[in-house]
């Protein structure tokens, strides 16, 4: 895709928001720059809601409370 030369007002960053392109890549370590193709992300919406899955231990202990949950998945979609 060319780039952008017309006018910006209005714009997002100088660039029409649906012409900007998203990619991702998985780290292998948090804030560590990672080698290899990062991934297109593509939008079939106006949001991009991320979403995580909990799972709550099944253990029994002396407290008088359930156990703490734990993030076992994150994902985003829109």
């Amino acid at each position: 895709m060319p780039p952008y030369t017309g006018s910006t007002t209005g714009y997002a960053a100088g660039e029409q928001t649906n012409a900007g392109v998203i990619t991702y890549i998985m780290e292998s370590a948090y804030k560590v720059p990672q080698d290899g193709a990062a991934q297109d992300l593509r939008f079939t919406s106006e949001t991009l809601a991320k979403a995580e899955t909990t799972s709550s231990p099944d253990e029994i202990n002396e407290l008088a409370e359930t156990s703490q949950t734990v993030v076992t998945q994150v994902s985003a979609s829109g």
